[in-house]
């Protein structure tokens, strides 16, 4: 009995192996529907889900923003390049313009106000050196005078000595 079941599977994979390779070999062709030739519309409809990204992106505005003052084109109007489309109001504008004068001002008065420091500091410092070497030449002066007086006493010091001896 094993022998027969034997045979029996060996023989069921012999014809499922001669099946896949037959089947291998006669190919799984393309099969094409013909048909007459006609205009008719195609319509393609693509399903998908998720977050559509572009390929290329481009930013668009202004350089400068602001009220709008005045308008000069309306919805659909033609326009070439150069053209004025709309006006801003300039009193922002003219109000940073007058802050930063200001500021420009200020720091040029600090400018002056530190220049005028240093020159006085310079001055003060001038006034300084003079009154030093004045003190060092008066000091030299004494100097001179206090040696001249010890050589003075120290001429006549044996004088003195000869008096008291007496």
């Amino acid at each position: 009995m094993k022998i027969n079941k034997r045979i029996i599977v060996i023989t069921i994979c012999a014809i499922l192996a001669i099946f896949g390779v037959s089947s291998m070999f006669k190919g799984h062709g393309v099969k094409y529907t013909t048909k007459p030739v006609t205009q008719e519309t195609i319509t393609q409809y693509v399903e998908a889900s998720g977050t559509i990204k572009p390929i290329n992106t481009i930013e668009v505005g202004t350089q400068v923003s602001g009220t709008v003052a005045k308008i000069y084109v309306d919805y659909n109007s033609v326009v070439k390049k150069g053209d004025l489309l709309a006006e801003l109001d300039p009193s922002l504008f003219q109000a940073n313009v007058d802050q930063s004068t200001a500021k420009l001002n200020n720091a040029r008065a600090t400018y002056a106000k530190a220049v005028s420091t240093l020159n006085y500091k310079k001055n003060n410092i001038n006034i300084c050196i003079k009154r030093t070497m004045f003190q060092k030449t008066k000091s030299s002066l004494h100097f001179q005078i206090i040696n001249k007086h010890k050589q003075r006493f120290l001429r006549q010091a044996p004088r003195f000595q000869q008096l008291r001896q007496l």
